[in-house]
């Protein structure tokens, strides 16, 4: 109970600043900015979209096959979906549907629930180690556009938030490549060590994750660069969308204005409102302010991303239902299976 009221009231809260940003830029000059958009702009950014959604399949498939599974695609694009529609839509846009693919893994594709939770927490940190330079770089190239418009506060929270995020990363690194623990390290400030982990319910199972985790990374294991490449050309793809899309909207072709752009956006995606409502708009509308082509240009580019990523959505309901259907028919079997064998237990005593 106590999540659907936060998730409420985040959603309230971001649909009044959305509210707000709209109103504000004026629904009329929004329009305007789609007045000169090409219609086959669109299929090529959806065309980007689908490539960018591609590769980030791929990446899970990859982390999977050095685990020893070597699964279907379209199977792992089913759950990869489906974990970025819960994403999207709890108050973090680009977290939340970790646990559902940890156990749609584990179940729908029998993999061990050690290496399924290692594998999408791989997922997650190779993603990261590519997301968060792209965002404090986007960040300090504003200023170099901007001039004099107010961005101080602006980039001083993005910046705390993404070195907090950062100084993490880089200590998870220096631990993994020296094959330490670093869930000690995260343990220890709560008075915690691997032995009472252990003894505590699902311990067993995080130690064992943990040690998939720490066998992946090092200076010489070569699946981590392949997974870092991959995470790397996943954000050149959204990058080279941000591009095409200031082209799109008469901005020309510039890579500065991008990479603030994108920066924003990967800001945006951190504000804890359920999908970016509000906050993308916010961000973008300050950003195309800045760097002269107009908030309601910001508006309207944040409006051609969102068509994208409320699109997958759609295609992710759909196949998690799908998912969904298929982890409960497998419930029902396991369920059936253990009262058959308690009652032989019975019978045979």
């Amino acid at each position: 109970m106590r999540k659907i009221i936060l998730f409420l009231i985040s959603f309230l809260i971001g649909l009044t600043v959305f509210g707000f940003v709209t109103s504000s830029v004026g629904i009329n000059e929004i329009v305007r900015a789609f007045s000169t958009f090409p219609v086959e702009g669109l299929l090529i950014i959806l065309a980007l979209s689908l490539l960018i959604a591609a590769v980030g399949i791929w990446r899970l498939k990859f982390i999977l096959k050095t685990q020893g599974y070597n699964l279907s695609f379209l199977k792992i694009a089913e759950i990869w979906f489906s974990g970025f529609t819960i994403s999207y839509f709890t108050p973090i846009a680009i977290f939340g549907g970790e646990v559902f693919m940890i156990y749609a893994i584990r179940k729908a594709l029998s993999v061990s629930w050690e290496k399924s939770a290692a594998a999408v927490f791989i997922h997650r940190v190779l993603d990261a180690t590519i997301f968060f330079p792209f965002l404090i770089v986007g960040l300090f190239t504003f200023p170099l556009l901007a001039g004099n418009f107010p961005k101080t506060k602006v980039i001083i929270a993005g910046s705390v938030v993404a070195s907090i995020i950062v100084f993490l990363l880089i200590v998870f690194y220096i631990k993994t490549f020296r094959k330490e623990s670093p869930l000690e390290w995260l343990l220890k400030p709560f008075g915690l060590n691997r032995k009472k982990l252990k003894n505590k319910k699902g311990g067993a199972l995080i130690l064992g994750a943990e040690q998939e985790i720490v066998s992946f990374f090092g200076l010489k294991k070569k699946q981590m660069w392949q997974g870092l490449l991959i995470s790397g050309l996943k954000y050149l793809l959204i990058l080279l969308r941000c591009i095409v899309l200031i082209y799109l909207f008469g901005g020309g072709w510039s890579l500065l204005k991008s990479l603030s752009a994108y920066g924003f956006f990967n800001l945006a995606t951190l504000v804890p409102v359920p999908a970016m409502l509000g906050s993308l708009e916010v961000a973008e509308s300050l950003v195309f302010s800045g760097i002269g082509m107009g908030a309601h240009i910001g508006v309207a580019f944040s409006f051609v991303l969102r068509s994208m990523d409320i699109l997958f959505s759609l295609i992710g309901f759909l196949l998690l239902i799908k998912v969904g259907m298929k982890l409960i028919k497998i419930k029902v079997i396991e369920f059936i299976d253990r009262i058959i064998s308690n009652k032989s237990s019975l019978f045979f005593g």
